[in-house]
């Protein structure tokens, strides 16, 4: 599915947009998103939108990213020590 839907006539030149459905496509392949068509579709092309904007340009580099957002922390970090 193509990134263009989510970009709510946000100017990105065609090249990033190209990036941006690449790394979206690669996303949604590594969470296992099958419905293309859900919330949680929207929301992982949110991300990839916000942290485009933020600078990442590159498909390996925005897909990394966007998948930090989306991996469990490890434990504890968020804890504070007692």
């Amino acid at each position: 599915m193509p990134i263009r839907p989510y970009l709510q006539g946000q100017g990105f030149d065609p090249d990033t947009i190209r990036v941006m459905g690449s790394a979206f496509e690669n996303v949604c392949k590594q969470l296992g998103i099958a419905d293309r068509h859900d919330a949680v579709t929207k929301i992982v092309a949110r991300t990839v939108i916000d942290i485009a904007q933020r600078g990442f340009r590159d498909i390996d580099g925005l897909t990394a990213a966007v998948m930090q957002e989306f991996s469990p922390r490890s434990g504890g970090q968020d804890t504070p020590a007692t």
